[in-house]
């Protein structure tokens, strides 16, 4: 208490418009220790490797997929009545919401090839890692991060505490088979500083489709559990969508 004492007659004694600054970098560092996200999840067996015949035969198609992206579509409108509010508070309120990708084992190969191609390189066999042949499906789940760094940005913004996939009724739950944390700091003009978490995780294509057997079309849900446990946000994954995921 007499830090924060000391501290606060240190700011009170500097220029008005310092004193704002300060206050605010201090209020962002507060809620950055809020921020931080702790993950942690199984990592169990997922199953045997796809063999070399099976991944070469998926390299000789020429149009790959390379995966499946969505965003947080109410977000993004909300974000543009935040623009055109008159009150700036509502305007710096405004937040990126979650976003996903997801990777089927072709559409992951696919990523890696369309990212060595833009780079003038030729992906082979050769670089394929022992971990690009497993039955997994990779989902990397971004934060949801403030658009403007301010007190009214930071708290409407989230970590990434968990995902899960659920059936469309919601009956089925499936864990990852593993999960890791993604740091992604955000920073404004002033320096102000805040770490946000987002994730990866990998789920066995044995547990995916549980969940999508339950479906007559197959969709499912990606079911995004934020900091705040009151914060979970689902993004369904429809059959137009299959393509791009590498089904």
């Amino acid at each position: 208490m007499l830090g924060h004492a000391t501290r606060a007659g240190r700011i009170a004694s500097k220029p008005m418009f310092v004193r704002l600054i300060l206050w605010c970098s201090l209020a962002l560092a507060a809620a950055g220790a809020e921020k931080r996200a702790v993950l942690s999840g199984p990592a169990t067996p997922i199953g045997p490797a796809y063999s070399i015949d099976i991944i070469q035969a998926m390299l000789r198609s020429p149009a790959l997929p390379t995966g499946l992206r969505l965003y947080d579509k109410q977000q993004a409108f909300a974000n543009i009545a935040n623009e055109m509010n008159t009150n700036r508070y509502a305007r710096q309120s405004s937040h990126t919401g979650y976003s996903v990708e997801l990777y089927m084992p072709s559409a992951w190969l696919g990523m890696k090839r369309a990212r060595a191609a833009k780079e003038f390189k030729v992906f082979s066999i050769d670089d394929v890692e022992d971990g690009d042949r497993l039955p997994i499906m990779r989902v990397r789940i971004s934060p949801d991060t403030p658009i403007y760094l301010t007190a009214f940005g930071a708290a409407n913004s989230h970590s990434v505490e968990h995902v899960v996939l659920r059936s469309i009724d919601k009956s089925v739950v499936i864990q990852p088979a593993s999960i890791e944390p993604i740091e992604t700091p955000v920073q404004n003009t002033f320096g102000a500083r805040l770490l946000y978490t987002g994730a990866t995780a990998a789920f066995s294509l044995a547990d995916l489709e549980k969940v999508r057997s339950t479906s007559r079309d197959e969709e499912f849900l990606v079911t995004i559990i934020g900091q705040d446990t009151r914060r979970v946000r689902d993004f369904r994954v429809k059959r137009k969508n299959f393509r791009a995921l590498g089904d």
